[in-house]
C-alpha cells in the first residue's frame, strides 16, 4: 500500500503548475528540477509517503509511460520504447484506453479514495472494471 500511495502522488508537483518535462529536457532546466524536488518533499511529508519507494515507483512509471505511448502513438518506433524501458518489464495483459480529462480525473479520484481512504489496493480486478483500462484476467470480474 505504501508503494501505491507514493505512485498515485509521484507527479503531484505537476498539479501545482510545474511542467512535466521529459528527463532530457529537465537537465537543461535545473531550477525546474529543484522546484520539483522541493514540492515533492512537501507532498511526501503531507501525505506521509515513503521516499524509499521512489525507485520502485519510477520503474512502474516507465511501464505506464510505455503503455500510454503504445495506446496513443504510432507503433512504428516501438522498438525504441522497449529499449528505453531498460530493465522494466512490459506489463502483460494490460492496455491503457485514453480518456477525456474529466473521466481521467474521476478515475484518479476513485483510485485515490480506494488507496488512501479505504486502504484497499489497486488490483488487476479493480482495473478490469474501470474505464481507462483493458485488462486480461484468468476469470471474468463482474462490474461494480
Amino acid at each position: 500500500m505504501r508503494i501505491q500511495r507514493y505512485a498515485l502522488l509521484h507527479d503531484a508537483d505537476e498539479a501545482f503548475g510545474i511542467p512535466d518535462f521529459i528527463t532530457p529536457v529537465k537537465k537543461r532546466f535545473p531550477a525546474v528540477k529543484t522546484a520539483q524536488k522541493k514540492l515533492g518533499a512537501a507532498v511526501e511529508e503531507r501525505f506521509d509517503l515513503d521516499p524509499a519507494t521512489y525507485d520502485i515507483v519510477k520503474a512502474a512509471d516507465r511501464q505506464a509511460l510505455y503503455l500510454e505511448r503504445r495506446a496513443a502513438k504510432n507503433r512504428k518506433h516501438e522498438a525504441r520504447w522497449l529499449e528505453w524501458l531498460g530493465n522494466a518489464e512490459v506489463p502483460e495483459g494490460i492496455s491503457i484506453v485514453p480518456l477525456p480529462p474529466a473521466e481521467a480525473h474521476a478515475l484518479f479520484l476513485e483510485a485515490y479514495d480506494r488507496v488512501f481512504d479505504r486502504d484497499l489496493p489497486i488490483t488487476r480486478e479493480w482495473m478490469a472494471v474501470q474505464d481507462g483500462f483493458e485488462v486480461e484476467l484468468a476469470e471474468p470480474v463482474a462490474s461494480p
